[in-house]
């Protein structure tokens, strides 16, 4: 199944930049990524991310071409050490847009190693931050691919369908209504109308796209929409015309030689050939088939992926530790800020009774010798009367 749409996935590979509207560094970009080899295009790549003129969005932008690179080289433990640092890098500096791309670009990774569980794990938690932050680019290129793995499965057909609509709705906030990126979410839903039997409107949909990836010069999309095209002929009965069009997609894929685009188209070719009765040409495309297949990975990838899992996992366990211990710092400041503050309005509380109690105690004292001021002079006044009255007496 996964020759017949791997090519769904196409998306990714050619939607990394990040930008709504062409730039002139994107054209420089683009320019050195069409006029090289895939080995010069990364060291010319590099060479850009080692200057230290280049501002966020610009960087984000070369790497993206970069992991392209990588893909179309195969070197998958490469893409996935790279995304992986990035992300953890991104955690540090606390840039939403960074780790919500390279979420994107390690789930386009494990698509093609492949492992599509985890592209779609991945390329959720790549929406889980577009969605918080409104990037609509990457919000329309994960919608797209994981309406392609169920379109892929043959599974949630309705919600594959759900998902290509988000796309093209974005496709027009994005200001793609006429892009590349435009006419593969039209291919998809023309592709999930083929496999629920709707061959007219499927039909009629692949023509638009073939006119279109004319039109603005598409080889690759123009490719893609030949090969689905003709499983429409197909079903169609119509045999000799499939063979026609599967001939000349995988002509125009062996030209372009994109990741995927060769075993996919032959995938195509060998079965329309089958179904017209060429079974001696049927054989030899999947027999061509099947050694691409076979060559494709070399080495101990497995134990690179794993690795690079496993580093990726650590630094994610380290990052969280770190969150963890800086909560734990913030919580003890708090703690400490508060006692402080108690111990001073305690403080604060205690002088200010103390003050109280005193004026309280000054003002009785006062009280206490007013009153004996007055008892004294009483007294005095008292005794003044009865040695006067005496003397008197004496007198008379």
């Amino acid at each position: 199944m996964r020759c017949n749409y791997s090519c769904l996935f196409f998306l990714l590979l050619l939607g990394n930049t990040l930008f709504a509207q062409t730039t002139d560094f994107n054209k420089k970009l683009d320019s050195i990524e069409n006029g090289n080899k895939y080995e010069i295009v990364v060291i010319e790549l590099n060479k850009i991310l080692a200057s230290s003129n280049l501002n966020n969005e610009e960087k984000l932008a070369v790497q993206s071409k970069l992991i392209s690179q990588y893909q179309q080289l195969q070197k998958w433990d490469t893409c996935l050490s790279y995304c992986q640092a990035q992300i953890a890098l991104a955690h540090q500096q606390n840039n939403p847009l960074a780790e919500a791309t390279f979420y994107k670009l390690i789930a386009n990774t494990y698509y093609h190693i492949p492992n599509k569980e985890k592209a779609v794990m991945y390329w959720e938690k790549c929406i889980s931050i577009s969605e918080r932050n409104n990037y609509s680019v990457l919000l329309e290129q994960c919608y797209h691919n994981i309406g392609a793995v169920n379109l892929e499965n043959n599974t949630n057909l309705d919600i594959a369908e759900q998902y290509f609509l988000k796309s093209l709705k974005l496709g027009l906030v994005n200001n793609k209504e006429n892009s590349s990126d435009n006419n593969r979410h039209y291919r998809l839903l023309a592709t999930l109308y083929t496999q629920t039997n709707q061959l007219q409107k499927a039909g009629q949909l692949y023509l638009e796209v073939i006119e279109k990836n004319k039109i603005i010069k598409d080889t690759a999309q123009l490719a893609e929409a030949l090969m689905f095209y003709s499983e429409v002929l197909n079903k169609e009965n119509k045999f000799e015309k499939a063979n026609e069009i599967s001939a000349e997609a995988l002509a125009l894929s062996k030209k372009i030689n994109q990741l995927d685009m060769t075993q996919t188209a032959l995938g195509f070719y060998s079965r329309n050939l089958y179904s017209s009765g060429k079974y001696k040409e049927a054989y030899d495309a999947k027999s061509e088939l099947e050694q691409i297949i076979r060559t494709r990975f070399n080495g101990d990838l497995n134990n690179k992926v794993s690795e690079a899992e496993a580093k990726f996992n650590n630094a994610e366990i380290q990052h969280e530790k770190e969150i963890a211990l800086v909560k734990a710092k913030k919580e003890t400041q708090i703690y400490l800020l508060g006692f402080i503050s108690l111990l001073i309005t305690a403080g604060f509380t205690l002088t200010y009774w103390n003050q109280k109690r005193n004026a309280k105690q000054k003002l009785q004292m006062q009280v206490q010798v007013q009153e004996e001021k007055e008892r004294l002079s009483r007294d005095l006044h008292d005794n003044l009367g009865s040695q006067m009255a005496l003397l008197s007496n004496n007198i008379e």
